[in-house]
């Protein structure tokens, strides 16, 4: 669903992407990405439904097979 930004009771998420490579010393650009706009009351209950919410401990065991893997290559 779409909702009107900005608008009272709104929140609106941007993401940018970083633009190509630039010799040193200069800037990077940032390329827009795109947005989504949605509202507290949406936010709130994505947080608050246990649906929404991943099994318990399944960051902690993500985390631990990113360090894993990270020491496996440089070893």
């Amino acid at each position: 669903m779409k909702y009107p930004a900005p608008a009272p009771g709104t929140l609106t998420f941007r993401w940018y992407d970083i633009g190509p490579a630039v010799p040193s010393g200069q800037f990077r650009k940032l390329i827009f990405g795109g947005q989504l706009t949605t509202t507290v009351e949406q936010l709130a209950y994505a947080f608050l439904s246990p649906g929404n919410l991943p099994p318990e401990g399944s960051y902690a065991k993500a985390i631990r097979a990113k360090i894993k893997a990270l020491g496996s290559e440089s070893g």
